[in-house]
């Protein structure tokens, strides 16, 4: 049996994501940029479905304005539209309440997927801390690192990676899920990818299966898997 150590990146989510199928495509709004000093001011949220290697929005979508007592900086309002005074109207929640929203938005069965999901995933965390209400989410997806992999650009903003995948910037979730779908389908893995699910820690797909073990590492089930197609670019080589 020969055993393969599993990549710490976004290749190696894919195959649980696709297998959960459900997407929630996440954006944030902060007052600034350090989670541990920094509030969150804005959750918008909207859940797709994975059907037949497409996403396709369901109607339900999350959107909430959070009370801060922090001033917010003029160059965060000219980015994200927001200030204090529109606070003052548009917020009804605290970070309790909100938290408390984005968990039950989520539920135990879906997958974070949005652009710098570090950034986010570090506020989430803060926010996590703070109320002491903890999300429960199968794995999150960064488009901004997919990104990184598969394209050669000079600029990895998200507007930029936009323009280079022939998307034009609309609606965020919309563009963010068609951002998946075409990065996805750049990548050289991608016919593995598609085709691999988990079931029961069991990863199996039109080549055969495999299993992750205590170590984290990846044990082969069906002998000759990894002879049929790169595996070793997939899954990061043999240990």
């Amino acid at each position: 049996m020969r055993v393969y150590k599993v990549e710490k990146n976004w290749r190696t989510r894919i195959p649980v994501a696709l297998a959960c199928g459900n997407f929630a495509i996440i954006k944030i709004d902060t007052t600034g940029l350090d989670a541990e000093k920094d509030d969150i001011i804005g959750f918008h949220l909207a859940m797709y479905r994975m059907t037949n290697q497409h996403l396709e929005q369901v109607p339900h979508t999350l959107e909430c304005y959070v009370m801060t007592d922090k001033k917010i900086p003029e160059e965060v309002t000219n980015i994200n539209g927001i200030s204090n005074a529109f606070l003052d109207c548009e917020a009804s929640d605290t970070i309790d309440s909100a938290m408390l929203a984005v968990k039950n938005f989520l539920g135990d069965n879906s997958v974070l997927l949005g652009y710098n999901m570090s950034f986010i995933g570090d506020f989430l965390k803060a926010a996590m801390k703070k109320t002491g209400i903890k999300l429960n989410f199968v794995t999150s997806i960064d488009l901004l690192r997919m990104a990184h992999s598969l394209l050669d650009i000079k600029y990895y903003n998200r507007n930029s990676v936009l323009k280079a995948l022939g998307i034009k910037d609309s609606f965020v979730a919309a563009s963010d899920a068609l951002a998946f779908q075409k990065l996805l389908a750049l990548d050289p893995c991608g016919n593995v990818i598609v085709k691999t699910v988990f079931h029961n820690g069991t990863l199996t797909s039109v080549f055969g299966s495999a299993r992750l073990n205590e170590r984290g590492f990846l044990e082969e089930l069906t002998p000759g898997l990894f002879d049929v197609v790169d595996m070793d670019h997939f899954y990061g080589g043999v240990a």
